[in-house]
């Protein structure tokens, strides 16, 4: 993505000092640069509005993955005497898929992975007080790395949204016409998607 971005910026030293202006709007909030075009404003306000729900996604999603981090951390700390916050993300997926740091090693040694084998006596053990809490453990660690792989796609959706209004922007100053390229989000009672379309 960054080389796309030098590519964009550089490739505007081509361009007069209000396209290159109107180019670094559109590139900062997406639509900007359209609002000094005659009969552009409608796009400037549908470009801002994706802008706003990938940004209201974003926000969603990180503050959800990061408040079910807290309760998954919780509930293992709480029930199953597991160190969660101090074994990086693979120990945490451990402790969600075995009942206890005993049942692990047994199941890594009958499949020959020894080198996958927690020691004894050194902070890593762990033991669920019931089965139910594991699960419920492991539907919040799953819940929350799912949040934060939506969080990820929506920056991609920012930076996606920016170049399509920049795009849009200078093949309309240069043509005088609306480019073919263009996008639009779907929402749906599942999901929101930022969808990319190419009119033939």
């Amino acid at each position: 993505m960054k080389k796309i971005f030098l590519i964009i910026i550089s490739s505007t030293m081509v361009f007069s000092a209000n396209e290159q202006l109107g180019l670094l709007k559109n590139m900062i909030i997406p639509g900007w640069g359209f609002q000094e075009l005659d009969n552009q404003k409608n796009q400037s306000k549908k470009y801002l509005l994706r802008d706003v729900i990938i940004w209201s996604s974003l926000i969603t999603a990180r503050n959800s993955s990061d408040l079910f981090e807290d309760y998954y951390t919780t509930l293992g700390i709480d029930h199953s005497n597991a160190s969660i916050l101090e074994y990086g993300d693979g120990y945490a997926i451990n402790v969600g898929n075995y009942d206890s740091m005993d049942e692990y090693n047994n199941v890594m040694l009958r499949k020959r992975r020894p080198s996958d084998v927690y020691p004894v006596n050194q902070g890593y053990e762990w033991e669920w007080d019931s089965t139910s809490k594991r699960v419920k453990y492991k539907k919040m660690l799953q819940a929350s790395r799912d949040l934060d792989k939506i969080g990820d796609f929506a920056v991609a959706g920012l930076i996606i949204n920016r170049l399509i209004s920049s795009i849009n922007y200078l093949y309309y100053v240069q043509t005088g016409k609306n480019s073919k390229l263009n996008s639009s989000i779907i929402n749906s009672k599942k999901d929101i998607k930022l969808n990319l379309e190419y009119t033939f």
